[in-house]
């Protein structure tokens, strides 16, 4: 069972793979694979937006709070204070975190495609050596010397 479930797993990722970069490169060399969804809470307000457009995937609260963002990078914001600033940056990944003395929260995670695409290709090659290992990996653990 579970070497059926690892072939199934190495077919699906190395077919997500291939589609992520056929994605990445539409995305990067035109806006033709540009989209963008909205999950609502029943009250209409909406719990996240995804965006996905020049070779990078939003998650976020609302697209438009990118502006936002910018303003309290620039220190140029004349509403209300920022009571918290919070955000990360590492190579395809970024993720921003502002909540403001009013109430109001801005946050917004930007995630490489990129990134989507060496992990699912990382992870189907994992599945793959696990694949090829299991009747050693089996033979190691199970205590029988050959």
């Amino acid at each position: 069972m579970a070497r059926i479930t690892l072939r199934w797993s190495i077919l699906s990722l190395t077919v997500a793979s291939l589609v992520l970069a056929v994605y990445w490169l539409v995305s990067i060399t035109s806006n033709a694979g540009d989209f963008s969804l909205r999950f609502e809470r029943r009250g209409g307000r909406p719990l996240v937006q995804v965006v996905a457009k020049r070779g990078e995937v939003v998650l976020c609260d609302n697209p438009f709070n990118a502006e936002v963002i910018q303003a309290v990078d620039k220190s140029i914001l004349i509403g209300p204070k920022v009571k918290r600033d919070i955000g990360w940056r590492l190579p395809g990944f970024t993720f921003r975190y502002i909540r403001f003395e009013s109430g109001f929260l801005v946050w917004a995670l930007h995630l490489s495609q990129l990134l989507l695409l060496v992990g699912t290709a990382v992870v189907a090659g994992f599945c793959l050596r696990r694949l090829k290992m299991g009747p050693r990996l089996n033979a190691a653990t199970s205590g029988i010397s050959s």
